[in-house]
């Protein structure tokens, strides 16, 4: 009779200059690690209320939104149904937004997700930090992370931003997006297209 042998396990393990992913087993999302940062899928956080206690305390806090005030959250109910959200975007299409963490805190949210804009099937790029969090490169260095993960899906991506938000579009630029004016979608809510990524020093600022 022959020798049993046990199959060897098999293990992936993709490498970027930025960060590496980690696929995880039993699931099609996937947990980024930059040099100072963990990118976790909503869906895979395991605690749910420091989840939600970092969107609700990130997205009602007035400095968040200073150019749109109009945006800032007013009830945690709103946190916990953008919350389902996200978590259903990664659950049905496999991409979504993720928490980042830095030094174990949640400092932000970043990522890209499927949208439609004007009839087109795009990626919309987002970030939002703590603003305690900024001004150490950290929202440059997670959203670079997202934006190269999702590269193998060979969509457009995009983000929307507003004009007085001068920080987003800083950072927008020198992550290679640009605008297109005859995508706006409305005044306020002005499109910028990926072109040509890059990785500039300079973006350490933000």
């Amino acid at each position: 009779a022959g020798v049993f042998q046990r199959p060897r396990p098999f293990v992936c393990l993709y490498i970027r200059p930025l960060y590496t992913a980690l696929p995880l087993r039993y699931s099609r999302t996937m947990i980024l690690s930059t040099e100072r940062l963990s990118l976790i899928p909503v869906n895979e956080f395991r605690d749910v209320n420091a989840l939600t206690d970092a969107l609700w305390e990130i997205h009602s806090d007035t400095r968040t939104y200073s150019h749109r005030p109009d945006l800032v959250m007013k009830q945690r109910s709103e946190a916990i149904q953008l919350r389902d959200q996200w978590t259903e975007d990664w659950q049905q299409k496999g991409r979504g937004y993720y928490a980042v963490s830095y030094q174990g805190e949640i400092v932000g949210f970043a990522g890209v997700r499927h949208y439609i804009l004007a009839g087109d099937a795009v990626l919309n790029t987002y970030y939002r930090f703590r603003p305690g969090a900024q001004g150490k490169g950290l929202a440059y260095e997670a959203v670079k992370a997202a934006l190269d993960a999702s590269a193998q899906l060979g969509k457009e991506c995009i983000a929307i931003i507003s004009p007085d938000n001068l920080p987003s579009v800083t950072l927008a630029r020198r992550l290679g997006f640009r605008r297109s004016p005859d995508r706006d979608v409305s005044p306020e809510d002005q499109v910028y297209v990926l072109q040509n990524p890059r990785n500039d020093a300079t973006a350490n600022q933000l």
